[in-house]
């Protein structure tokens, strides 16, 4: 899903960061924080944040879909 997500967002021209939190520990660090847990092991991925908002459970490309336009329509 992470590879559809990007793909996604590249054709619909939206500015995004891609991060890598198995490379990047501060971000990984952020993430928990940000989610108030000790580990992601039961989060499910892509994690998409826009503005303020997080969004962990996204499982189909539908949902994914879903969520952009609930923001940029």
């Amino acid at each position: 899903m992470c590879d559809e997500a990007i793909k996604i967002i590249e054709e619909n021209a939206f500015s995004f960061k891609h991060i890598d939190i198995e490379t990047n520990s501060e971000e990984l660090k952020a993430l928990k924080y940000q989610l108030n847990i000790a580990s992601v092991q039961n989060v499910k991925f892509p994690v998409l944040k826009i503005e303020d908002q997080l969004y962990t459970n996204i499982e189909t490309r539908n949902t994914f879909i879903k969520i952009l336009k609930s923001h940029f329509e």
